[in-house]
């Protein structure tokens, strides 16, 4: 990991909190407001739909905050191939490897990787330098917006 690099204040999206302004207005005035960093979380869009919504994205963030997509490298890829300005990839633990993505990506892209316990840790500092970008820790507690999360770590467990 390299530590040259600041995110800043980094948004995950959710087009449910994001309500009736919806996730791309959502992230232009947060944005506006100062975000560094964008994260399209949608569990429930489909592969064409995320595709979309990057490229609004990428519209609206005209270059002021890094963009990146949660768990589909396959949509980084090609989002990639076709020309939409995204920086990256921010993986879970059962997604595809970070070793993997930063092959398909390349040096450039920005990869994030969630860690949750201690062996999680371990392994971010195992891999190869340059690997991962940062590390996302958590949950810190419970969240209606992630329902399948492990066990909240609580600030002491943030620790």
């Amino acid at each position: 990991m390299s530590n040259e690099e600041d995110y800043g204040i980094y948004l995950v999206t959710d087009p449910v909190l994001c309500g009736a302004r919806g996730v791309v207005e959502t992230v232009r005035l947060a944005v506006d407001g100062g975000v560094h960093t964008v994260q399209l979380r949608d569990k429930h869009a489909s592969f064409d739909q995320q595709l979309s919504q990057l490229e609004q994205l990428a519209a609206v963030i005209d270059g002021r905050a890094k963009l990146v997509i949660n768990d589909r490298l396959d949509v980084a890829v090609e989002a990639q191939r076709r020309g939409i300005a995204i920086d990256g990839v921010h993986l879970g633990q059962g997604d595809k490897s970070v070793l993997v993505a930063r092959d398909k990506l390349g040096a450039d892209a920005v990869i994030g990787l969630t860690a949750n316990t201690e062996d999680h840790l371990a392994a971010v500092a195992a891999l190869p330098a340059g690997t991962v970008d940062y590390v996302g820790v958590g949950v810190i507690r419970p969240t209606s917006t992630k329902p399948d999360h492990p066990p909240a770590l609580g600030i002491a467990g943030f620790a």
